[in-house]
């Protein structure tokens, strides 16, 4: 693989890992919206499926999340030991230190704020619920 051929592959990896972070944050508001104004009228049943589906595609999303920033992370490593002292793509963050640094936590840090921000939804739900909804209190 050339230098650009890596340097492209790199760039298409880290925009395709924005975007499934993207489409997750999106299912996270969207269900605090239906948590917000929804969460009181739907009964039992209906609450736990659509937790249950929602819980689905947020492991699933997370995941695939996972699996992209450690993928951008690989291939960083791969630039920086393959390229990093020399090579037109010494101008490129990741391949100045060589292939070391903290690119490894990047996956890892990703993973964490998308089951925080799951965990986080799952309260908002619960709690909303408690209280009876959302637009009464305002």
């Amino acid at each position: 693989m050339t230098e650009y051929e890596m340097a492209s592959l790199f760039f298409q990896i880290v925009e395709t890992a924005h975007a499934a972070l993207a489409n997750f944050l999106t299912v996270v508001f969207a269900i605090l919206v239906v948590s917000y104004f929804a969460a009181s009228k739907l009964d039992r049943t209906v609450a736990i499926l659509l937790f249950g589906i929602y819980s689905i595609f947020a492991i699933g999303m997370t995941r695939e999340i996972f699996s992209l920033y450690a993928d951008m992370a690989r291939l960083g490593f791969e630039m920086g030991q393959v390229y990093g002292t020399d090579g037109a793509l010494t101008w490129l963050g990741i391949t100045i230190s060589g292939g070391e640094g903290p690119l490894w936590e990047a996956p890892y840090a990703v993973a964490t704020m998308c089951g925080f921000a799951y965990l986080a939804s799952l309260y908002f739900f619960i709690r909303i619920r408690k209280q009876g909804g959302g637009e009464s209190q305002a």
